[in-house]
């Protein structure tokens, strides 16, 4: 669990290759947090097909409670709301204080 303050931004990285990519699957139901970016921050080796990338999606804090942010990695052709399949799926439990 993350625990943050009003205002506060929550940053969570996560890799992925050129097959695939990462999702919030429920960002329509955060409550308490919002995207405010999604960002590169390593791109890998240039001219590098499947090679890994690190992003993070950016959240910033903007009412009291607690929000369970769901990331999803799906194959590329697949459409991020897709529940039938994916390649993985971790949650993330927010806390604004």
């Amino acid at each position: 669990m993350y625990k943050r303050q009003l205002g506060d931004n929550v940053e969570i990285y996560y890799s992925t290759n050129s097959c695939c990519y990462t999702c919030i699957t429920n960002k329509n139901d955060l409550k308490h947090i919002e995207i405010v970016q999604q960002k590169a921050i390593d791109k890998g080796e240039e001219n590098c097909a499947g090679c890994d990338v690190l992003s993070a999606f950016v959240f910033k804090a903007t009412k009291i409670g607690i929000d369970t942010i769901l990331m999803c990695t799906r194959i590329a052709s697949q459409d991020c709301l897709d529940t039938s399949q994916f390649i993985s799926e971790q949650k993330y439990i927010i806390e604004v204080k």
